[in-house]
């Protein structure tokens, strides 16, 4: 339903969010601090990560009432 109505009400289809996110992730600077006072988005060798957990937390702790869809879609390995 959701699909359908952003693909024939709105015209945006999967391939232009797509091109769109591969953009954005391609300039992205995911380096931030977190409420905790963390530095976190690059690890110690300077990779670029993806860390939110403690944002999360944080913004759950405010909103008590919030809800989150979790939608894995890799399977990440050291």
């Amino acid at each position: 339903m959701w699909n359908s109505y952003l693909n024939e009400q709105l015209k945006f289809t999967s391939s232009s969010f797509t091109d769109l996110n591969d953009q954005a992730f391609q300039n992205w600077d995911f380096k931030h601090t977190d409420p905790t006072g963390k530095p976190v988005g690059v690890d110690s060798k300077g990779n670029v990560i993806l860390y939110t957990a403690g944002d999360l937390a944080a913004v759950m702790g405010l909103n008590v009432d919030l809800k989150v869809l979790c939608r894995p879609t890799a399977c990440m390995t050291s």
